[in-house]
């Protein structure tokens, strides 16, 4: 009996090495794999800010970019095994392009030294040129002038060219990095909500891109630096576009009755700045925050089906990033920002969303066996939610050493969820249902959330 088991574990165990094998190399494949390296110049100083530029050569429209970072290093990931032209390139210094190819693991291809490019001229033509990249301190600046967009882009449309600004699923990135806040003019725009921001202010108005870690207010008063920092972009805007009212409007209709419109109206004057936006649209489209959502995504769907025949079943998948069926929206909103006077500035927000999802499924199984049993299974779902959100923020300053700031936030969500299931199991000769199961569901919600922070903040003459 022994010898038995063991000629079939010796038997097996190849086997099972090649599933293990294989498993590994496909979660790794899946995950892409990464080109890591430091860029300097000949006296082997890291040159910040340069482009790196990697280039599919298989498919050139597929590249992937980023600048080097303060010390020089740089770090591409989720790259597909492939044949690559990676390129590198900074103001002053010779291109350099190397081949690179991904295989089976990373690649650290090390020091990248970058040359002096210099040359012996006899007739000199001065032609202006547009710098794209800066590195001011701890801030790296892009020339929005430097990257072509079409007349009707958004700020998003114009980040998402510059290198390693990314936005996907509604999260903007900067070298892998979430962006907690968008400022325009180093003031806030639609609050924390840095999507409302990129989605709606034109991209035609936007004079540079500034990318640097947001100190806290605490930090920014006292100049006592206290580790909570996040990443931010600040929106320069151009130079007579601070003062001036302007705004798109746009409706678009199809077939099946989808549609979609909205508006965003914009007054500037100097330090004011006003605006007001609204969407509406039967395509599931939401430009607005994650928690102007969070309702509708955790109680859409109601209870669909999952019952096998004369089987349990479950409730339906809550908590998820998309819903499903046909959501109708409608929203609006206004933001206001101001300086009263020399030492009140003021900021506020006010949003709107009102949505209704419809989600409906049916189902028939024919099992082939010697019953012939068939399963019939009809759902549908309808939720309707409401939501209100309201931020404001005032900050005193008594003098350069107090200040205070006063910051309430409202936020008001409603949701009626209605789910009607029925599952049927039929035998084609029966003269009634083997079993049906029919069930009824209504939910009703409601939510209140008012906080109020007032903040006294003192700076010491001497710091420490």
């Amino acid at each position: 009996m022994l010898r038995v088991f063991n000629d079939i574990k010796n038997k097996l165990r190849p086997a099972l090495l090649i599933v293990v094998m294989l498993g590994w190399f496909s979660t790794s494949f899946a995950q892409g794999y990464s080109i890591r390296g430091k860029v300097v110049d000949k006296a082997d100083l890291p040159i910040p800010g340069a482009t790196i530029l990697l280039i599919n050569e298989s498919d050139t429209n597929k590249t992937q970019g980023m600048i080097s970072n303060l010390d020089g290093s740089f770090h591409l990931q989720k790259i597909k095994p492939s044949k690559y032209m990676l390129r590198i390139s900074y103001v002053g210094f010779n291109t350099i392009e190397r081949e690179i190819r991904i295989s089976n693991s990373d690649v650290n291809i090390g020091s990248i030294v970058l040359e002096q490019s210099s040359k012996l001229l006899g007739e000199v033509q001065v032609e202006a040129s547009q710098v794209r990249v800066e590195i001011k301190g701890d801030t790296v600046q892009y020339n929005a002038g430097a990257f072509k967009t079409h007349i009707d882009a958004t700020a998003e449309d114009l980040l998402k060219k510059m290198p390693g600004v990314t936005s996907e699923s509604n999260t903007l990135k900067v070298n892998g990095e979430e962006v907690k806040k968008v400022l325009v003019d180093g003031k806030p725009f639609f609050g924390d909500d840095p999507n409302a921001t990129v989605k709606n202010l034109p991209a035609y108005i936007v004079d540079n891109v500034q990318v640097f870690d947001q100190q806290s207010d605490q930090a920014l008063f006292t100049g006592f630096r206290d580790g909570n920092e996040e990443k931010a972009i600040n929106l320069t805007t151009k130079k007579g576009m601070n003062v001036g009212d302007f705004g798109n409007i746009y409706f678009g209709y199809g077939t099946d009755g989808k549609y979609s419109g909205g508006f965003t109206l914009n007054h500037f004057n100097g330090k004011r700045k006003v605006s007001v936006l609204g969407m509406s649209n039967n395509i599931n489209q939401q430009n607005f925050n994650i928690s102007d959502i969070m309702s509708v995504m955790s109680n859409s769907g109601g209870q669909q089906g999952g019952r096998g025949p004369m089987g349990g079943g479950g409730a339906g998948n809550f908590f998820t990033g998309q819903q499903g069926g046909i959501t109708k929206t409608n929203a609006i909103g206004i933001n206001y920002i101001d300086s009263w006077g020399k030492k009140i500035e003021v900021s506020g927000s006010y949003f709107f969303n009102q949505t209704h999802n419809t989600n409906t499924s049916d189902i028939v199984r024919n099992y082939f066996t010697e019953n012939n049993l068939q399963y019939i299974e009809n759902s549908e779902s309808q939720s309707d939610n409401m939501n209100h959100r309201f931020n404001f923020k005032l900050e005193y300053s008594l003098n350069k050493n107090n200040k205070i700031t006063l910051t309430p936030r409202l936020v008001v969500q409603e949701n009626n969820t209605t789910s009607l299931f029925s599952g049927t199991n039929i035998l084609p000769l029966a003269s009634a249902p083997l079993n049906a199961t029919q069930s009824n569901t209504f939910s009703e919600s409601k939510g209140y959330n008012f906080s109020n922070d007032l903040l006294w903040q003192h700076k010491f003459n001497k710091n420490g």
